[in-house]
């Protein structure tokens, strides 16, 4: 996701209030932003964290570490 839109949701979330700009509509943009919750003051769709276009060199290109991962979006991992 772009970091704009991003942005926008989760302060819409956070906050409530509207931002001056979107990509459609109004209520294009509540259906979209409704989707997605705020978790550990990241952006979660369902049970999946969401990850902006900037983090994704991070995540995605990263050594395949699983606490690594976890630890950038702030989860702690405590096993089985």
């Amino acid at each position: 996701m772009n970091n704009a839109e991003y942005k926008s949701i989760y302060m819409y979330l956070a906050s409530g209030k509207m931002p001056t700009t979107y990509n459609s509509t109004k209520s294009n943009f509540k259906k979209k932003a409704n989707k997605f919750t705020i978790k550990y003051n990241k952006l979660y769709r369902g049970d999946k964290a969401v990850v902006k276009h900037s983090e994704q060199q991070k995540v995605f290109h990263s050594t395949p570490d699983f606490n690594t991962f976890y630890n950038f979006f702030g989860i702690v991992f405590q096993g089985r």
